[in-house]
């Protein structure tokens, strides 16, 4: 009996150090960084360890490696060990994180895609783009959302297919991404998006198409400034201020004239930025509106037109009973060198 004792503990010593052996490889036996890794293991002080480790830099990378290839570990540290090679931002990870985004287990596949967009190399474009077939929606998103801060105009088609994803996390980034590519070919598929049921996937496609900034894009953020949504509204103007196109000031124009408070101002604010002197007596007219607000951003917008009849107009309300006014009236009279 005490034999077969001393053999079963000198075989779980034996395994113990073997393990140890594959996680730790060569640390020394008293390095930070052993126990470091050793504190992954324990709830108390794994985040203090993530942390430490992060400040270890690659000196930590071949040990965690090792946790994060092997796939009789423990799942949760894995992913533990995938998080922190994510942060450190070491090139030389890049190879294995590919290899794991073919892991058996979903956990590390995500964590894989998540954590390749860290290291933004664009060797894991393709990988991260087969991924964005995966039946799981978790690992769709996060290969959309790296290969977005990867940045690889490659994955243009991909990301307007993701367009109609049922995943609204995905069509999100999806859109994100576009508008970071600035193509012109994802103005259809984006308009498409302008009926969506969620409103931040619609402002997000009004911040998109002003990113874009092509003609084409007026007509779907023409329709965006009847959504039912301030915010999608807003934006929407915001976008059509940036290009010169003569629907943007029509149609801003018609918001100043039929809009709320909030939106004249942020319409007249849009025909600021377009410095076109077709406005002209609208603008004027606004120098009178009951919004100090609207004021302000009607001064702004005349400051780019220097005429006898603004400058008249500037006049006349320096006597306005807002001291902002007054000032910003006076300021663009003498940059205009009429004070």
């Amino acid at each position: 009996m005490k034999r077969m004792l001393f053999v079963l503990f000198f075989a779980l010593y034996v395994f113990t150090n073997c393990y140890a052996a594959a996680i730790f490889g060569h640390v020394p036996e008293n390095s930070k960084l052993k126990r470091y890794i050793s504190d992954l293991y324990d709830k108390k002080t794994i985040s203090e360890a993530k942390r430490n480790l992060i400040s270890c830099g690659s000196e930590a990378v071949p040990h965690l490696s090792n946790i994060a290839m092997n796939t009789g570990e423990k799942s949760d540290i894995r992913v533990t060990a995938i998080e922190v090679l994510g942060d450190i931002g070491d090139a030389s990870t890049v190879d294995n994180l590919i290899t794991l985004l073919n892991d058996i287990d979903i956990k590390i596949r995500r964590a894989s895609a998540q954590a390749l967009g860290l290291l933004k190399d664009p060797k894991a474009v393709q990988p991260l783009k087969q991924a964005l077939s995966d039946y799981d929606a978790t690992l769709r998103f996060n290969a959309v959302r790296s290969l977005e801060q990867i940045g690889d105009s490659s994955v243009l088609d991909d990301y307007i297919t993701l367009l109609k994803d049922f995943d609204y996390r995905i069509r999100f980034h999806s859109i994100v991404a576009l508008g970071k590519l600035k193509s012109a070919k994802a103005v259809s598929a984006l308009s498409e998006l302008t009926r969506d049921m969620d409103p931040n996937i619609r402002l997000e496609v009004a911040k998109t198409l002003g990113e874009i900034r092509d003609n084409s894009c007026v007509d779907p953020l023409l329709y965006l400034l009847n959504d039912p949504h301030p915010n999608v509204r807003k934006y929407a103007i915001e976008s059509l201020s940036g290009i010169k196109d003569p629907r943007s000031i029509e149609a801003m124009m018609n918001m100043i004239k039929s809009g709320d408070r909030e939106m004249r101002y942020h319409a007249t604010l849009g025909l600021a930025k377009l410095k076109d002197d077709k406005p002209v007596s609208l603008l004027l007219k606004l120098l009178k509106d009951e919004s100090i607000k609207v004021r302000l951003a009607a001064i702004g917008a005349l400051a780019n037109i220097n005429t006898d009849e603004v400058k008249g107009a500037l006049r006349s309300i320096l006597n306005d009973e807002s001291t902002d006014v007054r000032k910003a009236a006076k300021e663009s009279l003498e940059k205009m060198g009429a004070m």
